[in-house]
């Protein structure tokens, strides 16, 4: 028994080894990734546990023969290893999540602990080398019996060594692990098909519950009578039956508040459907999916853009081996490159690809031998590809049809879909799918039951009657009478009823105060609103006037109550400044304020929710919170007709102010002014807020209707303006960070603004004079452009230029089919007339945009760079307007000697103070650049003089070629620089 208990302390000892690696293997890869932290982080937890625990059983193991002193050793041995290793790895943990400066952190104490690393990979090599001796000399007292398991653990000893000396190789190379089994490659494709999870989830987290016990008449086995045409028998519909064996579409329609998203939740989130199309699924795989279109919210949750990238990524989450199948060149990309270098930013799919590989994986049949699909999609009203105009009946029709394609490959697709009931989708559908008629609900007619069950439970709330008393019976059967199948509607009345409890309301004076609501909803919103006392009516006007214009102008955020809140102090004082910094308890206390105010001024029509974005999640509770509207049917009543007989209600008043040219200026202006507001108060304690997502995309917005308004005669206030950037550039207002040149432009979700980076380690900082100059809209920079001898404001001139520079060859580069244009316009004229203005107000072409140990890239280099055309055509792009730019830099002092070479990777070769310097801004491959072809700027636009009399100009302002040729071989080649990614 001795030798067993040996044989199974040699086991200990080589799960024991086994774990170490799986330990330094997870803190390499945190000190190779970018972030500082390893891929898979809860494991490292799981293997601190199970480390422990093998650490455990070497210490209880009792052995007292002399001929396993050895062995004894080894499990001292052990257990120090043990300590070291959960004291390396408990360093390497983030505590902070999300925080760039821990992250950092992390990465810089990877880099310390190296040596520690590879003293612990030795010490386990030298472990794995006594366990085999050990277990050479148990073999040779004759434990026969026990052979077949020892040869499977030397085959494990054999593995570790060889486990060991890859990450050894790792760790020497670059600390990257390895990724064998083609996880990383699943993993990185279907990362990039669902960059937006978070913004996809909102919508369906949003939708409130069901009341107790509603809806359970959905699952009704024996169908439901269904009344189409007055003069035709009543159709049985089942849904439980299409579910089981049913094909195509079924269809659930309703008015607007009648409750289609909380019956589209309630199905989705309850057990019962999945449970059924199991039985439909029978042996195959059931894949199940759903997506919940929001009109007010992110292009992606409102475009067919949206929908097939959120189902696709929920296939392939299901069905991870569809991944090769789908995208297989994406896919061999990744599995089949080196295995020492990162996947993450390596492939980006485009959209057209998505929708089609979606599209044919739905009606494969390899895909679908094994497999069927059921989708729920809510809200198909809610869609919308309009761009800005008005939505009409092709639109609709194109997007319906695309979506019905889907189920008519084969029976292994179905679809339930939910919208109003509008003739257009009936229509659409009846014509695309057979029988449809018999598979769809009319919400409205089936939810009398369901609304009678909440009126009764709220009312007994209310009044403390029994559900049985004739006045209680005849109030709610009025209520729900009056509702015409509208739950929105109910919800209000009830909540406008609740008020009576504090007055000990009687069901009599209930129903007086119900008769004085008005059926339908757009008139019951006109009651609310006349409702409002007169002291919060100018308050009232303004916040629904700010919500409803950044709807408009940045539809993807919602603001903030403590932005709503300085609405109050705005009020009747213009020149109202805010406080720079606030404590939390003063910040808590005006939110609070806040909500109570909502209630007086908005009467339930505007709500605060907690904002579930991830990027939201490293924020206070309080400042994760935003207003929104209580329903779609809410601004939808404030952007319709207006009512003639309101004359100055607020309705009128609000809709005046989202149409009437200077009301609108006057409403932009109350945003700048109290989004100024907003950030000053948070940047002491809370800057982070300020590199926010909201705050970039309400900056961008901003600057879009704006310019907007610019155009239409009413300039914006500039002192404002000046004030908002200074506050966006520098959070620490003590501490001005010295400026910089360079910049960053950020597009998320299609909204796109510019960054700044500050010197001294400032970090990168939002720049909202630099988002109109990346936009191109050059007549709201007055401020910016006033000359200066002031050597920070001359800094700003050069990172205007850059951001200006940037947006131009982005759209230049779109136009020749080279990347992306983003929300940019497609006009280049105001970037032109932006950058002759900076030429003019005295910016040197030549100052310095990026520095390098050896190399200054200029403002004229970055250009430049950006208008050579990529890959393998090294020729700048043919266009006119990247003629007229290149003449005007090189008439204002634009240094013309510039190389690049061809035949390797993209090189651009410049002449400094150090010599002959190349710079290339995309790779990182080094070549032979002394084999490669150079050719000179001219030669690169000689090319160019037959296509346009414009680069005939350009050419009349370079030097011979014979002057190319003579710097070239007069300059010392100084160096080839790396970039930094």
């Amino acid at each position: 028994m001795a030798e067993l208990a040996a044989i199974g302390l040699a086991a200990s000892i080589l799960q024991f080894i086994d774990i170490g690696y799986s330990i330094v293997s997870s803190a390499t890869e945190a000190y190779g990734s970018v972030s500082g932290m390893s891929t898979e982080t809860s494991n490292l937890l799981i293997t601190i546990r199970s480390l422990k625990q093998v650490s455990a059983q070497l210490q209880s193991t009792s052995l007292t023969m002399p001929e396993h002193a050895s062995l004894r050793e080894l499990s001292a041995q052990c257990q120090d290893l043990s300590e070291e290793l959960i004291h390396i790895l408990r360093s390497l943990r983030v505590k902070k999540k999300g925080s760039v400066r821990e992250s950092l952190r992390v990465a810089f104490k990877s880099w310390q602990n190296q040596s520690k690393i590879k003293s612990i990979h030795k010490r386990l090599g030298d472990c794995r080398e006594q366990i085999q001796l050990e277990l050479i000399l148990l073999f040779q007292n004759d434990q026969k019996p026990l052979e077949l398991q020892l040869q499977r653990l030397l085959g494990t000893a054999d593995e570790i060594q060889n486990d060991i000396q890859s990450l050894r190789d790792v760790i020497e190379s670059r600390g990257v692990s390895e990724s064998t089994d083609g996880t990383e490659t699943i993993r990185t494709i279907r990362n990039e098909l669902l960059g937006f999870s978070s913004t996809m989830e909102e919508r369906f987290d949003d939708i409130k519950q069901e009341h107790n016990r509603t809806f359970s008449w959905i699952f009704n086995e024996t169908g439901l009578e269904v009344q189409r045409e007055p003069d035709q028998p009543p159709l049985e519909v089942c849904f439980t039956k299409w579910l089981r064996s049913g094909s195509g579409i079924f269809h659930i329609e309703g008015k607007a508040g009648s409750g289609k998203s909380t019956l589209m939740k309630f199905l989705c989130d309850n057990p019962q459907t999945t449970d059924i199309l199991r039985s439909w699924a029978g042996e195959k795989q059931l894949v199940f999916g759903k997506f919940f279109f929001w009109k007010p919210g992110t292009p992606m949750q409102r475009s067919l853009k949206g929908l097939t990238q959120a189902l696709l990524h929920s296939i392939l989450k299901q069905a991870p081996d569809l991944i090769e199948f789908a995208f297989s060149d994406e896919y061999n990309q990744i599995y089949n490159k080196p295995w020492d270098l990162p996947c993450d930013g390596e492939i980006s799919i485009d959209y057209r690809r998505i929708q089609s590989q979606f599209e044919q994986l739905l009606a494969s049949e390899s895909a679908c031998q094994s497999r069927r699909f059921c989708f729920f999609i809510d809200g198909l009203d809610e869609f919308d590809e309009s761009n800005g105009q008005d939505a009409n009946f092709m639109i609709y029709q194109r997007f319906v049809e695309t979506i019905s394609t889907w189920t008519t490959a084969g029976a292994d697709v179905k679809l339930c879909v939910s919208s109003r009931d509008w003739n257009l989708f009936r229509n659409v559908l009846d014509g695309a799918i057979p029988g449809s008629p018999g598979r769809r609900l009319l919400l409205q007619e089936l939810t009398r039951d369901d609304m009678m069950l909440t009126v009764k439970d709220t009312l007994a709330g209310v009044i403390g009657s029994h559900d049985t008393e004739p006045q209680f019976i005849e109030l709610a059967n009025e209520i729900v009478k009056r509702a015409e199948g509208v739950f929105l509607w109910v919800t209000l009345v009830l909540t406008s009823l609740l008020r009576g409890k504090q007055f000990d309301d009687s069901p009599a004076m209930l129903r007086k105060r119900l008769d004085e609501f008005p059926t339908g909803l757009d008139d019951f919103f006109r009651f609310m609103m006349n409702g409002i006392e007169r002291p919060y009516r100018q308050l009232a006007v303004n916040i629904f006037s700010v919500s409803l214009t950044i709807r408009k102008i940045c539809p993807e955020i919602d603001a903030t109550p403590l932005m709503y809140s300085f609405l109050e102090d705005l009020e009747g004082n213009s020149n109202y400044t805010p406080r720079d910094g606030m404590s939390d308890e003063d910040l808590q206390r005006r939110i609070e304020h806040m909500r109570s105010q909502l209630v007086a001024c908005c009467r339930g029509l505007l709500e605060v929710r907690q904002s579930k974005d991830i990027f939201d999640q490293r924020l206070p509770g309080f400042v994760r919170e935003r207003v929104v509207f209580l329903h779609r049917s809410v601004p939808e009543f404030f952007e319709g007709k207006p009512d003639s007989a309101e004359g100055t209600g607020i309705h009128s008043l609000v809709q005046e102010s989202i149409t009437n040219k200077a009301s609108r200026a006057d409403t932009l202006r109350l945003i700048c002014l109290s989004f100024l507001a907003e950030i000053k108060s948070l940047r002491a304690r809370h800057s982070e807020y300020l590199y926010s997502y909201e705050a970039g995309t309400l900056m961008t917005g901003l600057v879009l209707a704006l310019h907007e308004v610019y155009q239409e005669g009413k300039p914006p206030d500039f002192d404002i303006l000046n004030a908002l950037d200074l506050v966006l550039r520098f959070p620490n207002p003590d501490v001005p960070s010295p400026y910089s040149p360079q910049t960053r432009t950020i597009c998320y979700f299609g909204t796109t603004w510019a960054c700044t980076f500050l010197d001294g380690g400032g970090g990168l900082v939002y720049d909202l004079f630099g988002t109109f100059a990346l936009y191109g809209f050059g007549e709201i920079l007055p401020l910016v452009l006033e000359p200066s001898q002031d050597p920070i404001s001359q800094q700003r001139l050069d990172s205007v230029l850059s951001h200006v520079i940037g947006g131009f060859c982005c759209i230049i580069g779109s136009r020749h089919g080279h990347g992306d244009r983003l929300n940019l316009p497609t006009d280049v004229s105001g970037h032109v007339d932006l950058i002759h203005q900076l030429l003019r107000r005295g910016v040197d072409p030549n100052s310095n945009f990026k520095q390098n140990e050896l190399l200054n890239i200029t403002l004229w280099r970055y250009f430049i760079a950006k208008t050579i055309m990529p890959k393998e055509e090294k020729s700048i792009f043919p266009d006119k307007d990247v003629m007229g730019l290149f003449k005007l830099f090189l008439q204002y002092g634009a240094d013309p000697f510039a190389w690049c070479t061809t035949g390797g990777k993209l090189r651009f070769w410049f002449q400094t103070n150090n010599g002959l310097v190349a710079y290339n801004p995309n790779e990182d491959a080094e070549d032979d650049h002394a084999a490669l072809r150079v050719i000179s700027l001219r030669c690169l636009l000689e090319g160019k003089s037959q296509e346009s009399s414009s680069s005939g100009d350009v050419l009349k302002l370079l030097p011979s070629q014979t002057e190319y040729e003579r710097r070239w071989k007069n300059s010392v080649m100084n160096a080839y620089i790396r970039p930094k990614k």
